[in-house]
């Protein structure tokens, strides 16, 4: 039993430090759909596993703002399995009716006229205003996030 115990304390031990070996990099942005349901914006973020352990980003829970305001809620759009020594990119979703925020993150991505919104410039778009702020699940572990967005 005390063997079992030890080999248990290791393998936890193990586990916990290919976790730390996990390191987020910048996330970028961009809209999925726009139909009358409302919007859909999609934040992209590179994830490296620098441990030859291979994990799984099974969640993520978290906020995208503009300026000081939480535009929604982003959500992890499908678990993720990362290969020991590699890189995968993740997706995560803000869904928003026009009752919610919709007009809104219309307004700011078309430059004051969300009614066209076929005009969305990426260009003109202050990428610097934009941050997001959660906690990503890799394996067992939350690790906490809080980054602008990339053009």
């Amino acid at each position: 039993m005390v063997i079992a115990g030890a080999l248990g304390f290791l393998l936890y031990k193990l586990y916990q430090r290919s976790i730390s070996k996990v390191s987020i990099g910048t996330p970028t942005m961009r809209v999925h759909k726009v139909d009358l349901s409302g919007i859909e914006l999609r934040v992209i973020l590179p994830v490296i596993n620098e441990s030859d352990i291979p994990v799984t980003v099974s969640g993520f829970l978290g906020q995208l703002y503009y300026q000081n305001s939480a535009l929604g809620v982003l959500n992890l759009v499908a678990p993720t399995s990362l290969p020991g020594f590699g890189q995968k990119t993740i997706e995560f979703s803000l869904k928003s009716g026009y009752l919610g925020t919709a007009l809104e993150m219309l307004n700011i991505l078309t430059n004051g006229n969300p009614f066209n919104f076929k005009s969305i410039n990426y260009k003109n778009i202050d990428w610097k205003q934009f941050h997001i702020k959660g906690t990503l699940k890799v394996g067992a572990v939350p690790i906490s996030i809080e980054s602008g967005l990339l053009e």
